[in-house]
């Protein structure tokens, strides 16, 4: 049998299309599987902002009962804890310290030229070495020195 051009393309036309189909599947099946991640991580997020503020709820139910023991007995009660600090979200502030250092590269600066050029930092009680700990895990920034005499450069 003489083989003709139109016999050899068929296979490969029917290969190719079936590499299509299955391209076209996984795809659907990745746009499946994000769509159910974000409705999952709305929920997550749903159910941890009804998580914070109960706990704050429970909070002020805790001082006002501290408050009460302390009318009725003259004194503090044991279990009566110091005012929680309001968590703050440091991560815009993280990345704006990055951003702020990229463009200085080559600079090197201490904790404290830091907290002096970001005063927000200073205002939270913000430990330089822990809030730059995932920018320099992350190889963004470098640190050299010694504990007393660290600084802190973009890399």
């Amino acid at each position: 049998m003489i083989k003709t051009k139109s016999n050899e393309t068929k296979p490969n036309e029917s290969a190719n299309a079936l590499a299509r189909q299955a391209l076209d599947k996984i795809k659907e099946i990745d746009r499946n599987a994000q769509v159910e991640k974000d409705r999952q991580a709305q929920i997550l997020n749903e159910a941890k902002a009804a998580i914070q503020k109960r706990i704050g709820e429970l909070e002020a139910q805790e001082s006002e009962i501290d408050e009460a023991l302390a009318a009725i007995t003259g004194r503090q009660p044991a279990s009566a804890k110091a005012p929680r600090r309001k968590r703050t979200d440091l991560s815009e502030a993280r990345a704006r310290v990055v951003r702020w250092m990229q463009n200085h590269k080559g600079t090197r600066y201490s904790a404290a030229q830091l907290l002096q050029e970001f005063p927000e930092l200073a205002e939270n009680d913000v430990k330089i070495s822990l809030f730059l700990k995932l920018p320099l895990e992350a190889g963004e920034l470098e640190k050299q020195g010694n504990r007393a005499n660290m600084t802190y450069a973009a890399v």
